[in-house]
């Protein structure tokens, strides 16, 4: 109960300061309180707000929005989407379906990437330095036309650019068909979908499960027909 009540706190008073101080990275966003899900919040220190186009959310939207604690300082995010349709290259979207369930027992794409900290600011969470990491996920500077990026493979950290009401709550941008993302939006001109995970009627399911344990929930196809 006293976690409950120190987030509970915590979230009235950055919603008070950011009222009274303007921040040009933070969204100026207000949440009622009678909005939030007070358990949700008591699951990690930070929890990323998600924007992807609303052209790719049709088939391709967000399920779950998973937040794990690799180590301290950093945090493990998977986003669960529900499908991972090309656009480009339509006509491989059934045999690239047939591969993921072949190969990971699964339809639905997974992507993860992490948060970093500083000792500093897991003790005060209201500092702006934290850093994302995206391996072999990065959009870069692609937009939505583009079916499949995977940049960085030993990715630099990248600065976190935006934040959605606070600094307890980074923004990733999906960018891409293949759910390559960025710190920034690289569809301007394009709607988005808003997911924000600690509303209480979020239109997503907010969970602490690792990459590792997401996988684990998936038999491949392979395995079941060899008995492995």
């Amino acid at each position: 109960m006293d976690s409950i009540d120190k987030i509970h706190t915590y979230v009235v008073n950055e919603k008070a300061s950011n009222s009274q101080e303007s921040h040009g990275d933070i969204f100026d966003v207000q949440i009622k309180d009678d909005q939030l899900d007070i358990d949700d919040l008591a699951k990690a220190k930070i929890i990323p707000v998600v924007y992807q186009p609303s052209i790719d959310s049709l088939r391709n939207f967000v399920r779950e929005i998973h937040c794990f604690e690799l180590e301290p300082g950093v945090m493990e995010v998977s986003i669960l989407f529900e499908n991972e349709e090309l656009r480009r290259h339509r006509l491989v979207n059934h045999i690239y379906e047939l591969f993921r369930l072949f190969v990971y027992g699964r339809e639905i794409d997974v992507e993860t990437f992490k948060i970093k900290m500083n000792k500093e600011e897991e003790d005060d969470i209201s500092i702006n330095k934290k850093l994302f990491q995206f391996e072999n996920i990065y959009s870069s500077d692609y937009g939505i036309e583009e079916d499949s990026i995977h940049e960085n493979p030993r990715p630099p950290d990248v600065r976190v650019k935006y934040y959605f009401s606070n600094y307890r709550y980074p923004i990733i941008f999906i960018n891409i068909s293949n759910h390559a993302m960025a710190e920034h939006d690289n569809n301007h001109d394009l709607w988005k979908w808003e997911y924000i995970p600690f509303l209480k009627n979020a239109p997503v399911r907010f969970g602490t499960k690792s990459r590792r344990h997401i996988d684990s929930e998936f038999k491949p196809f392979y395995k079941k027909w060899t008995r492995q």
